[in-house]
């Protein structure tokens, strides 16, 4: 049994200002999100220095990284942000 979702603002704003621009990003999401809710953990990686368990997991031909925090107690999946993989990545996380 997979996990749920559950869409910020940040990373639901991020979607609509990057993947409103690229077809392909709106096809790698919709196969990248169900995979997580299935695996959350299977190639990711834990962010060091972050609260929580957030976790980070390349997607789109390893062009972008998907945030988000994976809750085990409540089999929720917390979707955090999108971002482009670029030396921006990690600023205002």
């Amino acid at each position: 049994m997979g996990y749920e979702p559950i869409y910020s603002i940040k990373f639901k704003k991020n979607v609509r200002d990057l993947a409103g621009k690229d077809g392909k990003i709106k096809d790698g999401l919709t196969k990248a999100i169900p995979f997580i809710l299935e695996k959350p953990y299977y190639k990711s990686e834990k962010i060091k220095g972050e609260d929580g368990n957030l976790m980070r997991k390349h997607i789109c031909a390893n062009n972008f990284r998907i945030f988000y925090y994976v809750d085990e107690k409540n089999k929720k999946v917390t979707f955090a942000m999108l971002r482009p993989k670029n030396k921006n990545t990690y600023k205002n996380l």
